[in-house]
């Protein structure tokens, strides 16, 4: 797709902010050619996990395939190092204008235990997940297979940010 293009629908689509996280707003037609699912809107859940609605106004939530970051705080549990942190570096990644796709690994699989589709997340062709690991704001999900199209690439993001003490890595005493 050209950048025209995608600055185009990005400009019709709007971005809007709620305290649940960034939505970017807009109905965009899949690209079979490009791969996966443009999606309409999408929340932010914890620093792998969003939430997107479907284009029939279902609600589901998406774990970022390949990437694993610190625990928010839930049920009475305290936050884990870098969780909050994770949380926002996702949210700032997602804010950027351009179109968010959602793309399946069959390496990986379609679900979770918990039912969370496993996606690839894109914003404009660029991989979330890859800028989650090179800014130290998350791991290498250590059970992803390695026939997986990220893993290679992950690992690499992984012990770069890990060498250079980034996000999680300088600051958190059990990453």
């Amino acid at each position: 797709m050209r950048a025209s293009a995608v600055a185009a629908m990005v400009m019709a689509a709007g971005v809007t902010w709620s305290a649940g996280g960034c939505e970017a707003k807009g109905v965009v037609p899949a690209s079979t050619a490009s791969g996966g699912e443009v999606v309409e809107r999408v929340e932010v859940v914890d620093g792998d996990t969003v939430a997107i609605e479907d284009p029939q106004g279902q609600r589901r939530r998406v774990r970022i395939i390949g990437i694993d970051t610190p625990e928010v705080a839930r049920d009475g549990r305290p936050a884990q190092c870098w969780a909050d942190e994770a949380t926002r570096g996702l949210r700032e990644l997602l804010q950027q204008p351009g179109e968010i796709r959602l793309v399946a690994d069959r390496a990986v699989g379609d679900r979770d235990a918990y039912g969370r589709l496993l996606r690839q997340v894109l914003v404009d062709d660029v991989d979330v997940g890859e800028q989650m690991l090179e800014s130290g704001h998350a791991r290498r999900y250590r059970s992803t297979p390695s026939t997986s199209r990220v893993s290679g690439r992950y690992l690499e993001r992984e012990r770069a940010a890990r060498t250079a003490g980034r996000g999680l890595w300088g600051r958190c005493s059990s990453s």
